[in-house]
């Protein structure tokens, strides 16, 4: 069964959030083992389908407690663990924070997963439009 890690900070609402909320679905209703992987819990969260594991990779209680700098790395570490263990066939990270704890997480650099960036269209950007690469100007 092929698996799939979706990597956020939280499913609380908004666009990214309803957007892994409704691809897990999917794919798990097409047979996909699909894994969410959140950094924290909001008070305002999207229902996922039940065939969808949820799984808390944030700081612990004694990780919190660290600074700031060694709180981040915390983060990556502990989702290159969880990738170690579940094997992913491929990584979808959605937003900026997320992607930057992704990419150091998939060490070694040889690693044979692939890994998504999802990243929204630029400020500039008309609606509707998306240019041909994102330093294009507008």
């Amino acid at each position: 069964m092929k698996r799939i890690v979706f990597h956020l900070n939280c499913l609380e609402r908004g666009g990214a959030e309803h957007v892994v909320a409704t691809l897990s679905g999917q794919f798990a209703a097409h047979g996909y083992e699909v894994y969410i992987a959140t950094e924290w819990q909001g008070e305002d969260e999207y229902q996922i389908d039940a065939r969808v594991k949820r799984v808390h990779i944030g700081p612990d209680s004694r990780q919190e407690k660290h600074g700031r700098a060694r709180t981040f790395a915390d983060r990556i570490f502990n989702l290159r663990r969880f990738l170690k263990r579940v094997r992913p066939d491929i990584v979808i990270a959605f937003a900026r924070k997320a992607n930057y704890r992704a990419l150091p997480a998939q060490c070694p650099p040889h690693s044979r997963v692939p890994q998504t960036v999802r990243k929204g269209l630029p400020p500039h950007a008309p609606r509707g439009h998306a240019p041909d690469s994102l330093n294009e100007k507008q």
